[in-house]
C-alpha cells in the first residue's frame, strides 16, 4: 500500500480484499479457501 506503482495492480487486489476481507493478494483469497 506505500508503494504507488502497483497502486492500479492493488486496485485490483483491494477488490478482492474487500470481498475476502482478508489479503489483498489473489492468492491469499485461495489460502483463505483453503484455510476455511
Amino acid at each position: 500500500m506505500t508503494q504507488k506503482k502497483p497502486q492500479k495492480s492493488k486496485d485490483k487486489e483491494v477488490s478482492h480484499s474487500g470481498i475476502d476481507g482478508h489479503s489483498t493478494v489473489p492468492i491469499s483469497l485461495v489460502d483463505n479457501d483453503n484455510h476455511c
